[in-house]
């Protein structure tokens, strides 16, 4: 799996997230220099940031970014949005794009390598 964000600010705001969460010290230069950029060519894209979308499958689109999923998986528990992850991927799609919860005007996209179509493509 990999896991990115759509603009710069969104990937710098979640890995600070994550980290603060973490209680791992958060050094923007570590980030800078760690960051990529990929040109990406998928087929198969479940894109949760639309209006419809969340909605469709039953999911309030305030509640997708308001999930503890660290919570629940402390109880041993599937978090609604890794049920969702877990569904994209048995049903081949190749990546979901879902809104970045620190910073919801941009998107966060997890792609999953084993699902890639043979005409996809992640270039450095």
């Amino acid at each position: 799996m990999v896991f990115g964000s759509t603009q710069y600010s969104g990937a710098f705001t979640e890995w600070e997230s994550h980290a603060t969460r973490g209680g791992i010290p958060f050094r923007p230069s570590k980030f800078n220099r760690d960051m990529r950029t990929f040109e990406l060519r998928l087929h198969r894209v479940l894109d949760l940031t639309g209006p419809a979308t969340l909605p469709s499958l039953g999911i309030a689109p305030d509640k997708l970014l308001d999930i503890p999923w660290q919570y629940y998986l402390g109880l041993n528990e599937e978090a609604i949005t890794h049920a969702v992850g877990r569904a994209a991927f048995e049903c081949g799609v190749e990546a979901i794009q879902v809104p970045c919860a620190p910073l919801p005007e941009t998107a966060n996209l997890v792609i999953f390598r084993g699902n890639l179509h043979p005409t996809s493509s992640i270039t450095a």
